[in-house]
């Protein structure tokens, strides 16, 4: 190592782990070779990962978008905020694979709060939020819980042979355990996750406690239902330790040293991959929504004759809420069409996850 790469590295070393990481996420192309050098390896001291240098620049890139142009063919892109965590994007016309140059977009953007951000380093308060931690301890304690609560009756009412009771656990414990999962690992797409499923709840309750006749037990636990989705909904959706702690991708693409001068061959196999895995989730999302709507057709009609027919066609976004009107019509709960509902949530999560433009 020659001494002007020991000088770098003794000044690295000597930085906050903040202003490392401003260092390696926004300033990288302001440095020599050798400085580049000395930066990777003070950040391998101080344990400083790549996943962490992404993570830092999500909270500032969060919910925003940047025009800029491939360096190949010229065609004007739209980078989101996914592109600028990475640090990297792929042209969608010509396939070329390059980094984002941080340095010019702070001096394009010299007025956009993007730039100021960045010449700021405005993220020091972020920084102690950061982690799961607060009222989060409470979330991951409910979803420890309610998955133990619903397996342990899932368990009871296959023993005693109520399917339909069991299928509506074996649903519960497959989202909770999903739920945890992107929980644990601290993925963006919890809190949009954890939302849908408490939406949901939420308007189960509803229609339990004002339509389907719920006991006395079973009204209160509606109440607390709808009261729960009413308090964390809200803290989702506003609190700033959830945005600076789920920042992490469902999916991420390292890139290549080389992305700045050849087609990246890897990120585009990835994304090929992650094109077919979308597809066939596609094609299970909309071969369940085809099973449930001819079932919704064939009720339609046995219960209405031609007009049913002709209303399934008219209304045929109804297949939705069909499992919940048959349920109520019926007087019995119709376990196949929950399970075609849950199926299509499953292959739809699933295609949105493997999307490449995740």
């Amino acid at each position: 190592m020659c001494p002007a790469q020991e000088d770098y590295i003794t000044k690295f070393t000597a930085l906050t782990n903040g202003e490392l990481l401003h260092a390696l996420a926004f300033e990288w192309e302001d440095y020599t070779n050798e400085a580049q050098v000395a930066l990777t390896s003070a950040a391998e001291q101080m344990g400083i990962s790549e996943q962490d240098v992404w993570d830092y620049r999500a909270k500032a890139f969060a919910g925003s978008e940047v025009l800029t142009h491939c360096t190949k063919c010229g065609e004007e892109l739209r980078l989101n905020s996914d592109d600028l965590s990475t640090g990297s994007f792929e042209c969608p016309e010509c396939g070329w694979g390059q980094k984002v140059t941080f340095a010019a977009l702070k001096v394009k953007g010299a007025k956009s709060p993007i730039a100021e951000r960045l010449t700021q380093g405005a993220f020091a308060d972020d920084e102690e939020l950061k982690g799961i931690g607060g009222w989060l301890y409470l979330v991951g304690a409910g979803i420890v819980l309610a998955a133990i609560v619903s397996a342990v009756r899932m368990a009871e009412a296959l023993s005693t042979g109520d399917l339909s009771t069991g299928a509506m656990y074996v649903v519960d414990v497959t989202v909770l355990v999903a739920l945890l999962y992107l929980f644990v690992t601290e993925r963006k797409l919890f809190p949009k996750a954890i939302i849908i499923v408490l939406v949901l709840g939420a308007l189960f309750a509803l229609l339990d406690a004002l339509w389907l006749g719920a006991s006395a037990e079973g009204f209160r636990d509606d109440i607390i239902e709808i009261i729960r989705a009413a308090i964390w909904i809200p803290y989702f959706i506003v609190s700033k330790r959830v945005k600076a702690t789920f920042t992490k991708r469902l999916w991420t693409r390292q890139p290549s040293e080389q992305e700045s001068e050849q087609p990246s061959t890897a990120s585009t196999s990835r994304t090929n991959l992650r094109k077919i895995i979308a597809f066939i989730s596609y094609v299970g999302w909309i071969g369940c929504a085809v099973v449930l709507w001819f079932f919704y057709l064939s009720a339609l009609t046995e219960w209405l004759g031609y007009i049913g027919t002709v209303l399934a066609f008219v209304a045929a976004p109804g297949v939705i809420a069909f499992p919940i009107i048959y349920w109520i019509v019926e007087g019995h709960f119709p376990v196949l069409y929950f399970v075609l509902i849950g199926l299509a949530l499953f292959f739809g999560f699933i295609a949105g996850a493997a999307s490449p433009d995740d």
